[in-house]
């Protein structure tokens, strides 16, 4: 017994998200460079996790637009 007869025929059409797509692209490139999610193997820099404590403080908690804060992305376009 297949999971297929459980979907239904509306559901079957919709294809997989923009996201899902950029992965599969992801997985068929040789020695890609993922930056989605993970864990670090190195111990975070004092001066991060300070700045990570006040901006808890100041109540930046909520997730960031997509393509990322534009100060920060500035910045690391300059660097």
């Amino acid at each position: 017994m297949s999971g297929e007869q459980f979907i239904a025929n509306h559901v079957k059409g919709i294809g997989s998200s923009g996201i899902r797509r950029v992965f599969d692209l992801g997985a068929t490139l040789k020695d890609p460079i993922d930056l989605s999610i993970g864990q670090p193997d190195f111990p975070v820099p004092d001066n991060v996790r300070q700045a990570m404590i006040q901006a808890i403080t100041d109540g930046h908690t909520g997730y960031t637009v997509t393509r990322g804060i534009a100060p920060l992305r500035e910045r690391i376009a300059k660097e």
